[in-house]
């Protein structure tokens, strides 16, 4: 049998189906065709608001008739308040465009930590309107610009004021009466780092603050359009039917820069697919479906097939495929009148017949189907859906180089069996450009800037790991390899992380000639529970987000998820409006916006990239930047002494390693930035009782801080250094390190670290407390030497990189 999408045991057992495999699922083609479920990040967070009972109110509307003006909207609940503000512009209609060149947009927001102050509206009003322009604080979640419909939003308003409903033809004809064209959160432009929510309930699930922005935003947009229209004409102006509100969903245009975010996050997106597939496997086992279960199947199908008959794009290949998933349910249709679906393993047998007779959208949908009765089965698997990722990047350097190579040409078939000397396998390459720092696609052969390239030719770049693998002796340790090949640090992280997560690597080829972005961009929006997807080129594509859910103030009186898929009928009946409470502004703090650890971890990856260093080592420098931010912010000037001298040249980050002893190569220094993960690859051999030595000069000794304390952390014992003469004990606390390592007298050339090893002592004292989430402030002329350096990362701009680079060629506006 060849391989496909289901295993060829012909019923499961009575435990657990199995999981499709990783290679099957995590082609493009298959990502390309993911649709939502209820997995999918709205969903989960609309069950959530309505479980645990939360509150909404409009406290404040002040919008003049042009829709100028502030709004702000509450969600109270588990004790907390988040409040979105919103600010309507009178844009220009010629500065309206979706492209993040953009710097002027109909309508920008903040979702902000508790309850506003006027301080608070008036410095976001400074900042929030320029967007990437402007600064946030900690105090804010999320970030987001919306721009108008240009077909619907006017006309709208001007029916309503001339006291009739829009047709409802020409609302399902666009969708949406703004689309969102960035949402911004986890520490963006000084926003509060992911760490400050992720342990609240309502934020525990992947970008749940993103999505509650979003379905607050378009409960903005129906108000919004009513008050236009009652002040464009006060006599005859009506309020917008409720039925027909919810026909609409909130825009969105994305383009590359999201597809980056699977590549980067390879352990977050392993947990994404696992739920799912998890999801799929649990529905598949169950042995007798109830008449319930099927009753709600195939409501299911009947309305997707009405969903898919309405769903209209301008691009042919997605348009081909939309007609070839229109006759495959038709054919589904039919097949589940003769198929009992009661009798034994019923769902498990309708998966085997779409693997066999339907095309890829169909099984993909037949996915979501099939979840929809199971709400009891499967919606556990939401929470699993986050975490920390720190944890699975490390690398495990006492590996030997024959179990990595075993581990690569087991999980990285597709990429050894791509031929890279031909010119269509690497046609590509993907650049930050230096025009908004925003990603983009190349062409190898006709653009300039591939010596920048992105790390995301992982298939490429696992084909020269192989290659290095197999010069080496197969009982070398990881940790001497890396040590003589750091170039490949990064995808070496890549491989290992896969052995243990499967499902977290992409299985195809990202520079292809042949690769389609937005088979990407669909993947990560299906997750979302994004609908409606057209793709604008191959490199951008619009969608829907809420389409059809409940508003705010019907959350509590409607089935919070029967709307993905919308019922065949639309009840009419209009709901009471979001209650508007008088505004109460808190006391102002109008705290000065500081730099996220994210910010700062990636400036600082960018900066170690810009220095010289490979991406491996960069990756670790990012890290152990925002480690040295969070504890002791003051370090980072040693950080940026440093990767000034290895821009220079004055430091060295290679080096000879033989047993445990590591030997420079020169009379240079030894950058720690090169030093620390080494130290880290050996780290369980210390824990077995071995010595790490260091013949060699080490400059910046206190930048070894985040990876002594770590390593101290993990093995809860002291880790003993040998600098200079002196010994030191080292704890799991970053800040405490650092200055211990600080204060070893003499220069940089006689700061020779002889020896590090665990002490038999326990590590007494804990690591300091997690950073209070506040900005880190960093003196600007720091930050701008930083910049300087990550500066060298990017990618001129250029007409041809607008156009063919970003996917721009089209009109972006409707």
């Amino acid at each position: 049998m060849m391989p496909g999408p289901v295993s060829a045991a012909q019923d499961p057992p009575d435990g657990q189906a199995p999981l499709r495999r990783p290679e099957t699922v995590l082609r493009l083609e298959r990502m390309g065709s993911f649709h939502q479920t209820r997995l999918s990040f709205m969903r989960v967070l609309l069950r959530r608001l309505a479980r645990e009972g939360w509150q909404f109110a409009t406290v404040l509307f002040d919008i003049d008739a042009r829709g100028k003006g502030v709004a702000i909207y509450e969600a109270r609940g588990n004790g907390r308040v988040y409040s979105l503000v919103a600010f309507g512009h009178d844009l220009d209609p010629a500065k309206r465009t979706d492209r993040v060149i953009a710097e002027e947009w109909d309508a920008t927001f903040a979702l902000h930590d508790g309850v506003v102050s006027r301080a608070d509206i008036e410095r976001l009003s400074r900042n929030v309107p320029k967007q990437e322009a402007g600064r946030c604080t900690c105090a804010e979640l999320v970030l987001a610009r919306a721009n108008r419909s240009v077909r619907l939003f006017d006309h709208v308003v001007a029916t309503l004021a001339d006291g009739r409903q829009p047709a409802a033809q020409d609302l399902d004809a666009v969708g949406y009466l703004m689309r969102t064209t960035a949402v911004y959160g986890s520490g963006k432009f000084g926003l509060a780092d992911r760490e400050k929510i992720a342990t609240r309930p309502e934020f525990s699930g992947p970008f749940a603050a993103e999505m509650l922005t979003v379905w607050l935003i378009r409960a903005f947009t129906i108000d919004l359009v009513e008050h236009m229209a009652k002040l464009k004409s006060p006599k005859t102006a009506i309020a917008f039917d409720r039925a027909l509100c919810r026909r609409l969903g909130v825009g969105n245009s994305t383009g590359l820069g999201m597809a980056p975010f699977v590549v980067n996050h390879p352990s977050l997106f392993h947990r994404w697919i696992h739920a799912r597939e998890t999801a799929l496997a649990r529905v598949r086992s169950v042995k007798h479906a109830s008449a319930e279960a099927i009753a709600t199947f195939r409501d299911r199908l009947a309305r997707g097939m009405r969903q898919v008959a309405a769903w209209r794009v301008d691009d042919l290949i997605q348009g081909a495929r939309i007609a070839g998933l229109a006759r495959d349910l038709s054919s589904l249709a039919d097949h589940i009148e003769k198929l009992d679906l009661a009798a034994s393993f019923g769902w498990d047998r309708l998966v085997r017949f779409a693997a066999e007779q339907l095309g890829t959208e169909a099984q993909e949908f037949l996915l979501t189907l099939l979840l929809e009765p199971y709400g009891d089965l499967v919606d556990d698997l939401a929470e699993t859906m986050g975490g920390e990722e720190a944890n699975d990047l490390r690398i495990d350097g006492a590996a030997t180089v024959g179990s990595l190579r075993n581990e690569l040409e087991r999980f990285y078939r597709h990429a050894l069996d791509t031929d890279f000397e031909r010119p269509d396998a690497q046609a590509r390459f993907w650049y930050v450009s230096e025009e908004k720092l925003e990603p983009r696609l190349g062409e190898r052969a006709s653009e300039d800037g591939a010596e920048r390239e992105q790390p995301l030719a992982v298939a490429r770049d696992v084909s020269r790991l192989h290659r290095a693998l197999r010069a080496e002796a197969a009982d070398t340790s990881v940790a001497a390899f890396l040590s003589a090949h750091p170039e490949h640090r990064h995808v070496v992280r890549r491989v290992q992380l896969t052995a243990r997560r499967p499902y977290a690597e992409i299985r195809d080829n990202l520079i292809s000639a042949r690769m389609r972005p937005i088979d990407i961009l669909r993947c990560k929006l299906s997750f979302f529970g994004a609908t409606d997807f057209d793709p604008r080129s191959d490199r951008w594509v619009r969608i829907s987000m809420f389409k059809h859910a409940p508003f705010p103030d019907e959350l509590h009186a409607m089935a919070p998820d029967d709307w993905a898929i919308p019922p065949l009928e639309h009840s009419n009946n209009a709901l009471p409006q979001m209650s508007v409470q008088s505004w109460t502004p808190a006391r102002g703090t109008d705290q000065p916006a500081g730099s996220s650890l994210n910010e700062i971890e990636a400036q600082v990856k960018k900066a170690a990239r810009g220095a010289g260093l490979p991406w491996g080592l960069a990756e670790e420098a990012g890290r152990g930047g925002r480690a040295l931010a969070g504890a002791s912010p003051r370090h980072l000037e040693a950080l940026a002494d440093a990767l000034e001298a290895l821009k220079a040249g004055r430091h060295s980050w290679r080096f000879d390693a033989s047993g445990t002893s590591l030997h420079a190569l020169d009379d240079k220094p030894l950058s720690a930035l090169a030093v620390a993960p080494a130290v880290s690859d050996r780290s369980r051999g210390m824990e077995a009782g071995a010595m790490l030595s260091i013949d060699a000069p080490v400059a910046a000794a206190c930048l070894l801080a985040p990876t002594l304390a770590d390593i101290s952390r993990r093995s809860g014992r002291r880790v003993l250094v040998s600098l200079a003469g002196r010994q030191i004990s080292i704890g799991p606390d970053i800040a405490k390190a650092a200055t211990a390592l600080e204060q070893v007298p003499g220069d940089t050339r006689k700061q020779t670290v002889a020896e590090i090893s665990l002490s038999s002592e326990p590590a007494s004292d804990s690591a300091a407390a997690a950073c209070d989430h506040q900005g880190i402030h960093i003196p600007q002329g720091l930050w701008q030497r930083f910049g300087a350096l990550a500066a060298l990362t990017y990618v001129p701009a250029s007409e041809i990189s607008r156009l063919a680079g970003a996917g721009a060629g089209l009109s972006d506006n409707d």
